[in-house]
């Protein structure tokens, strides 16, 4: 059974970056690893629909559900891919976790950053139950300088769109991340693990690195495995 490792963090903060950075070296090591965003973007039932959609600043409340509407179905593919595949690879790497997409919300709100504050709302439930589907082994938090987090979404395109000047994602980037921190430390039991990713390339050894000491702290050796299956056959 594949270990699921999500990445989190603020806007710009690399989590499509670093998770396709950490995926091939993975692989290169020898650690079977699938980058499920991606893949379900490429592959997925609706990837022909996603690749047409296009990226835009959040300025009217149609942009914020058409933007919440598209990570929601990109995520729902990806998750559908770490299911799928869960006996097929050592790690599936995901991008978010439901609970972000309350997050943003409280955000504009004007929330505190812990969405069990509506614990008795609608969304909340919604999203517990989705939670639960393909919940991860591992989080890791991507944080960086809120200088840093600026100037690159500043500098953020798709599809030859600029983008960077929208009032969500900036409110996104200013707001303290400790109370979300928090509330991912529980829902995971603890295991979120906060990396800095102003250098993308650091960032990616030191997640790979986690990710190896999980994988042998709370899985055995393959080759472990194997024996332990010959010995019982016999």
């Amino acid at each position: 059974m594949a270990k699921i490792v999500a990445f989190e963090g603020k806007p710009s903060s690399g989590k499509t970056t670093l998770s396709e950075l950490v995926e091939r070296e993975l692989n290169s090591a020898g650690i079977s690893t699938l980058e499920a965003k991606r893949y379900s973007s490429e592959n997925g039932m609706l990837s022909g629909m996603l690749r047409k959609f296009t990226q835009q600043d959040i300025v009217s409340r149609r942009d914020t559900v058409r933007s919440v509407l598209y990570h929601m179905l990109n995520y729902a593919e990806a998750m559908v891919a770490a299911k799928r595949y869960s006996e097929d690879f050592e790690v599936i790497l995901m991008q978010r976790v439901p609970w972000s997409y309350l997050n943003i919300i409280d955000a504009m709100r004007g929330g505190s950053g812990a969405p069990e504050f509506d614990a008795a709302g609608g969304l909340y439930f919604i999203t517990e139950r989705w939670a639960r589907l393909a919940k991860p082994d591992l989080i890791v938090y991507l944080t960086a300088p809120q200088a840093v987090l600026e100037e690159r979404f500043a500098e953020r395109t798709d599809a030859g769109v600029r983008l960077g000047s929208d009032r969500v994602h900036r409110l996104l980037i200013s707001r303290d991340d400790k109370p979300y921190i928090a509330f991912l430390r529980e829902y995971v039991d603890g295991n979120v693990q906060v990396v800095d990713s102003t250098d993308m390339d650091v960032a990616a050894c030191e997640i790979v690195e986690i990710i190896r000491k999980e994988r042998l702290l709370t899985r055995a050796p393959v080759a472990a495995q194997a024996g332990k299956t010959a010995s019982e056959r016999s």
